[in-house]
């Protein structure tokens, strides 16, 4: 409770650049009553300074987990958007010179569906055969589907079972807008101040072919110039 939910607190921030916003006090109020029974002294310090509540913490409910308030789409956009902030920096380690500029080419939402499939085979330890042929049931012709099932499964399997129950949630992802919605704090986290993002097929001529045939769902490619 009281380093797992600061950690959320300085994440809250730091996605909005500092600035805080309305959910932030109901954060606060409900991890100040989740504290308490450990730490009452500063918990009511808590309660009455900083929330200026004229109550007894001591005499309040214990907070209910409300489903319906979990927000599947905004959890996967930011695992997205801090994956791709850890692909950066892992290129500017060994990056010479000074980066400007960074270009980002993602899959069309079009694809999602695809990836979503895949994701349910990998979750449940299912076969690539299965999967293809499930892909191939939804409409996708079989040598596309072949093909890109491939990528996805062998790529899925490297990512947490978190993002994958993500996947299966969440009916339609755009990673363009994921990005764009989140620019700031990309260059806020790998210090490169021009941000670009591109459906894969807009992003012709401004990185390599080599590059942009291997983009997937959840898998963008990347360059910095």
């Amino acid at each position: 409770v009281l380093y797992e939910m600061s950690s959320d607190v300085a994440k809250y921030l730091e996605l909005r650049n500092g600035k805080p916003g309305p959910a932030l006090r109901k954060y606060v109020e409900n991890w100040a009553k989740m504290f308490a029974p450990i730490a009452p002294h500063i918990a009511e310090e808590v309660w009455h300074e900083i929330l200026g509540k004229d109550s007894f913490i001591s005499v309040e409910t214990w907070p209910a987990m409300d489903p319906k308030k979990r927000d599947a789409q905004a959890e996967l956009l930011i695992s997205y958007v801090d994956r791709l902030v850890d692909d950066v920096k892992s290129i500017l380690r060994v990056y010479k010179g000074e980066a400007k500029s960074l270009v980002v080419a993602v899959a069309k939402p079009d694809s999602w569906q695809i990836a979503r499939i895949v994701a349910s085979y990998v979750s449940k330890g299912g076969q690539l055969r299965d999967a293809i042929r499930a892909v191939i049931s939804s409409g996708v012709p079989g040598k596309e589907a072949a093909h890109i099932v491939r990528k996805l499964y062998e790529f899925l399997r490297s990512v947490d079972e978190a993002v994958l129950t993500l996947m299966e949630s969440v009916q339609e992802f755009d990673e363009k807008e994921a990005v764009t919605k989140l620019k700031d704090y990309i260059s806020r986290k790998t210090g490169i101040q021009k941000v670009e993002v591109y459906y894969v097929d807009e992003a012709d001529g401004k990185i390599p072919q080599q590059k942009l045939k291997q983009v997937i769902p959840l898998r963008p490619a990347i360059l910095i110039a």
